[in-house]
């Protein structure tokens, strides 16, 4: 395990818990719309030190891909629960 993963774990915890508080749409949006700048801040740099700042200030230590993969997960669970619910004649915890 190296310092990036258990930053990332760490991060992740973080995410999950405002995911829950704004919810998955707001946080998947906010996580895409970091990842957006963060990349335009790179493309737009013109010397190496800079690209190399703005690389190191958008990827420390990556909230918004935490932001972003939280977000799927809490989608991925309500469109399952959606589809099962859909889908099924008998009744299912999920479906409450």
């Amino acid at each position: 395990m190296d310092s990036y993963t258990l930053a990332f774990a760490a991060l992740l915890l973080i995410a999950g818990s405002l995911c829950d508080l704004i919810g998955a749409r707001m946080a998947l949006g906010g996580g895409l719309s970091l990842f957006v700048l963060a990349s335009i801040a790179c493309g737009m740099a013109i010397a190496v030190f800079g690209a190399i700042l703005a690389q190191s200030v958008s990827f420390i230590p990556g909230f918004h891909i935490s932001l972003i993969l939280a977000a799927c997960l809490s989608l991925g669970t309500a469109v399952i629960a959606f589809i099962i619910c859909q889908n099924t004649h008998f009744e299912s915890p999920l479906c409450k």
